[in-house]
């Protein structure tokens, strides 16, 4: 159970969400920000901050160990500090020591937050064994969540593989959730981490004076009127009026496409007005990164540094909007989309699409900017989206994170996606990334595409916390592979494919460079408890794997009438070298009939 931080005061905020066709939007507050980084739970921490344990120690308030924060925003609270409970197991005799990272440990609700135990260990064993053969139960303490409509598990856990993502949401002042994990081997060993979720409501974390709503009609009245003092607009702001402010567009109306600036943090973007009313409607594009002007996502090195100064855009989300096009920057820190609806099809429009990057290799091939000068993007968030393109004028990917990207921290959760020129989703680049709960339905114009294809951009082992693109090139099709290395993946709880769905001779699902030539490294994946589906009329191939130490649990779901099932690719790859001798040994062949493994308690028990 969510606990209410003792100094939470405002009122409660109540915009009410239209339920999306394909899944289940709960009323409340529909946006969430951040101003945390990753925050690291050390179960070795002699501190006693955030240490393993049974759960029923006592808390504290020490600063835990390992942790990094990034201080946002004058007045926003810093990131990387959390409470947990007191080491109390000591005694205990176990080989596994579990630690629980999170992507951002502050926000405003709903904030969505990828969790990752991968650091954890068990004496004795290597950790590709600990990724692998562990059973991990990720507890959210957020018992009134309710349950994935696309799976009927419950929102408030995920067992299995070590990465997991969930959306907190808070209706006053503030909610801090109580975040464990236990880890356990084969032997029944087991071990707790945990740390904690500060979470406002957004009346608590915006005044009147930070508000502006949009109404085109000039209304301002309504079940959820424009607060008392806000300002009020007949259009939309322009880039560079966004920051630091909560924005309001009201219900039954259209609105113009809206640019938030790369200079730009701590923005939520939220309907107001009757709840019977349409969602407001963005027909264009929302773009989260721009310099100076909607469309405008590159810049040169001048630019970069002064943002390397002052701060890239961060800690923006958007929900409960009816909108055609996201697009995410080159750059940035936590952005999120919660709760649209993007389901345009038999509009004419072209539209259904999140683009997880825009520009990520402009950088490359053009003089005027300085890879040295671009971060890593970290934070991508999609929870509870409906993307529908419309037939014969799809978009190109409904999810979509292309030019070596190398997004650390992303997630899709609780969403579909359908009809599409190419994929459902598809990205070439990513670290810790959970995609769970999700329809990815098919609806290919073009043959031999796949509903989730997860691909890489080289081999390079690179810190995405701290470097820059600098620190490689973007040689994703070099035989050296000095392209960024993607790993740390979790697959769980999707369908891939439907029945009334076209085959188009595409494999469902896979991790996988995009060719045979590519050098794409891919490195620790897990699949576990897909369903596989298939057009009795036009069956395909279900799950392609290719690079190094890739697992298929045993508890996949996969279609009866498949020309496949799940296949070790490998081979069909030249380009991964499988020598001991190359930089990196990048070669293994997948594991298609991985155990599943124990099923831990929740943590704390």
């Amino acid at each position: 159970m969510a606990r209410m931080h003792p100094s939470a005061g405002r009122a409660s905020c109540s915009s009410l969400g239209l339920a999306l066709s394909l899944f289940l939007a709960s009323a409340g507050c529909y946006v969430g920000l951040d101003e945390g980084s990753m925050a690291v739970a050390d179960a070795q921490a002699s501190s006693g901050a955030i240490t393993r344990g049974n759960g029923s120690g006592p808390e504290t308030t020490d600063e835990p160990s390992g942790g990094t924060g990034d201080t946002g925003e004058t007045g926003d609270p810093p990131g990387g500090t959390d409470e947990g409970p007191e080491d109390d197991d000591v005694g205990t005799d176990t080989s596994v020591h579990a630690q629980l990272e999170a992507s951002r440990t502050s926000c405003v609700s709903p904030c969505t937050v990828v969790f990752s135990a991968v650091e954890t260990t068990d004496e004795g064993k290597s950790p590709v064994e600990a990724f692998s053969s562990l059973g991990y139960h990720f507890d959210f303490d957020d018992a009134g969540s309710g349950n994935f409509p696309t799976t009927g598990r419950p929102k408030n856990e995920q067992v299995g593989g070590p990465i997991a993502a969930h959306t907190f949401e808070c209706q006053s002042g503030q909610c801090s959730f109580r975040v464990g994990v236990r880890a356990q081997n084969l032997a029944g060993e087991h071990d707790d981490a945990f740390l904690t979720i500060d979470v406002d409501a957004p009346d608590a974390r915006f005044d009147a004076t930070d508000t502006i709503c949009v109404s085109t009609s000039g209304t301002f009245s309504g079940d959820v009127p424009c607060p008392a003092g806000a300002t009020q607009l007949t259009s939309v702001p322009q880039p560079g009026q966004y920051g630091g402010r909560r924005i309001l567009l009201r219900r039954g109306e259209s609105f113009g496409d809206l640019c938030v600036d790369y200079a730009e943090s701590n923005v939520l973007i939220e309907p107001f007005g009757n709840a019977a009313d349409a969602r407001p409607l963005v027909a264009g594009s929302i773009d989260l990164g721009v310099d100076g002007g909607c469309g405008r996502q590159t810049f040169e090195t001048a630019y970069a540094n002064a943002r390397n100064a002052g701060g890239w855009i961060s800690n923006v989300t958007v929900t409960g909007l009816r909108v055609g096009t996201v697009n995410y920057g080159m750059t940035y820190r936590h952005l999120g989309v919660h709760n649209l609806d993007m389901q345009f099809e038999g509009s004419g429009d072209e539209s259904g699409q999140i683009r997880l990057t825009n520009f990520t290799g402009f950088c490359y091939a053009n003089a005027g900017l300085s890879c040295d000068a671009v971060p890593f993007p970290q934070g991508a968030y999609v929870s509870e989206v409906a993307l529908v393109g419309t037939a014969g004028r799809e978009p190109g990917v409904n999810i979509a994170a292309f030019d070596c990207p190398m997004i650390n921290w992303m997630t899709v959760i609780s969403s579909t996606a359908r009809n599409a020129i190419e994929h459902n989703m598809r990205t070439q680049g990513g670290s810790r990334v959970f995609v769970g709960h999700t329809l990815f339905t098919g609806e290919h114009s073009t043959e031999g595409k796949q509903k989730m294809t997860l691909r890489g951009s080289g081999i390079t082992p690179v810190n995405l916390a701290t470097q820059t693109r600098g620190a490689t090139a973007y040689e994703n099709a070099d035989p050296t592979g000095q392209g960024p290395l993607s790993e740390y993946i979790v697959v769980a709880d999707n369908t891939f494919g439907a029945e009334d769905s076209p085959g188009n001779n595409g494999w469902k699902a896979g991790i996988t460079p995009q060719n045979t030539s590519a050098n794409e490294g891919l490195s620790m994946g897990i699949f576990e408890r897909n369903r596989f589906v298939d057009n009795p009329a036009q069956p395909t191939n279900d799950l392609f794997l290719a690079g190094r130490d890739l697992f298929a649990r045993e508890d996949n779901e996969y279609s009866p009438v498949s020309v496949s099932n799940c296949q070790d690719r490998n081979d069909n790859y030249s380009a991964l070298s499988s020598s001991a001798a190359a930089p990196v040994n990048f070669k293994n062949p997948a594991d298609c009939a991985n155990p599943v493994p124990p099923r831990p308690d929740a943590p704390g028990s």
